[in-house]
């Protein structure tokens, strides 16, 4: 007999009786429960940094209120002006070089 006859064979045999049946399926949880909860912590993970990344871009854009706790250095990078000043300052670069290569 071939190998994979006797892998059905066997799977035959024990997938037939209810008591087999069970404890494949509790071996199966037992396998597959901790790899379900690895992808789940992965998945919250992607959603909080993806919900991060979204407040920022429209902190830079539009603007947040800021809570009197945060420190002045995290209100001033939120407070709408990162974008336009980083815009500036590579707008300000770009005309340096262009009047060296002139």
């Amino acid at each position: 007999m071939s190998t994979a006859a006797l892998i059905a064979k066997a799977a035959s045999v024990i997938l037939s009786d209810e008591r087999g049946r069970k404890g494949v399926g509790w071996i199966l949880v037992a396998v597959l429960s901790p790899l379900i909860l690895l992808i789940a912590v992965i998945c919250s993970f992607a959603s909080g940094g993806a919900e991060h990344n979204n407040a920022t871009v429209e902190a830079c854009f539009y603007g947040a209120g800021c809570s009197r706790k945060e420190s002045a250095s995290i209100s001033a990078a939120t407070s709408g002006t990162c974008w336009p000043s980083a815009l500036r300052s590579i707008r300000g670069n770009c005309s340096e070089k262009r009047e060296e290569n002139e």
